[in-house]
Order: structure tokens, then sequence, then C-alpha cells
């Protein structure tokens, strides 16, 4: 019995231990690692823009490499600073794009990037993409003195996230909206590539 009751106890110490060691910020009260919504104004006594709980957001998010990349410090994901550097795609062919920019044999254009530099680019995962959104900015819906070009022109971009019960659909994001939807993959959306963060 004694044997049994210490090793409760031992379990209890150590859950104990990892509560203790979560680091700052990733646990205000009750929301965990969530960021910040962006929303700053208030609506409402209550709201988002009152309450302001999640991680806080760095006071330089973006940081341009000058390789026509961008280190975003919030996430520690490396993106295109040119996000439509190969047009409209379907999805299948977003990917093989992606694919040949690792291979070298589909360059990125614009903005500095030179075919080679990285091999690890993919498609962002839907919560990846949603990362990048300021909840209190439209058109485009990026936190304010973002660095990214071509937004003027594109707006919605694949995700590599298929829709579970549709193996036809995939989500995408509307950035001049902040709207998260599914499209069938046949259809045409631009790619933003992304990689982890070691540079």
């Amino acid at each position: 019995m004694t044997r049994i009751l210490m090793n409760r106890a031992g379990w209890i110490g150590l859950i104990m231990l990892c509560v203790a060691v979560v680091p700052e910020g990733w646990a205000d009260e009750a929301t965990g690692p969530v960021r910040r919504s962006g929303q700053i104004n208030t609506f409402r006594n209550g709201d988002d823009g009152a309450t302001q709980k999640g991680v806080e957001w760095p006071a330089d998010r973006f940081l341009e490499y000058g390789d026509g990349t961008v280190f975003d410090r919030l996430t520690g994901l490396i993106w295109m600073k040119k996000v439509n550097c190969f047009g409209a795609l379907k999805w299948a062919e977003a990917l093989d794009r992606i694919a040949g920019l690792n291979a070298g044999t589909h360059p990125c254009s614009g903005e500095g990037y030179e075919i080679g530099t990285y091999n690890d680019w993919r498609l962002p995962n839907i919560r990846e993409l949603q990362s990048l959104l300021d909840a209190g900015r439209l058109g485009p819906s990026l936190p304010e003195g973002h660095p990214f070009s071509g937004l003027d022109s594109v707006r919605e971009f694949w995700s590599g996230t298929t829709v579970d019960d549709r193996n036809l659909q995939a989500w995408y994001l509307n950035f001049l909206t902040g709207e998260t939807q599914q499209v069938v993959k046949s259809g045409t959306k631009f790619v933003w590539p992304v990689r982890a963060g070691q540079r």
C-alpha cells in the first residue's frame, strides 16, 4: 500500500513540476498558448478589444531577412515576402509548384528571393494562414505595417488542409475579409509558401 501511495505522490509532484515550468505568457488564466486576435477597439464591455486575452504580439512582429523572406516572431514561421509569386493555381498544381521551388525548377519571382536558397518550403496549413490575421483590420486583414507585397491584387490563398469528409475540397483563407472557407481543389487560388523558422 505504501508503494502505491508513493507512486501517486510522485506522479502528482511531476505534474505540479510540469505546470510550474510553463513559459510566461503561455498560460494566461485558461487561455493557453493562443495569440491575441489583434482587435484593439472595444464595442461593448467584456468584448475581445476590452479584455485583450491571449499571447501578446511582439512589438516588431515581422523581421525581413533581405533575401525575399520574412520571419514571424510570433509563430516562428518564415514566409515569402511576395505573396503571389506563382499566380493562381489549382490545389494540386500549388503543391507541385512548391515541390519544384524546393527542387530548384520553379522559381518564385520577385522581392529578391533566389531559387535554391531553401529547400523546405510547403503549403501552409489553415491554422498557419490564420495566424497572420489581425481581426481588427480588413483589406487586407494583416497587422498594420506588415512587410508583405502583392496583396493589393490577390486575396484568396490555398492551405494544405483538405476538408476531412470531402477529399475533393480544401480550406482557403480570404485575406481581404479574414474569412476561412472551403472550395473544390479544381478551383484556383493563390499560393503563399511557408517554412519552419530555421534560417
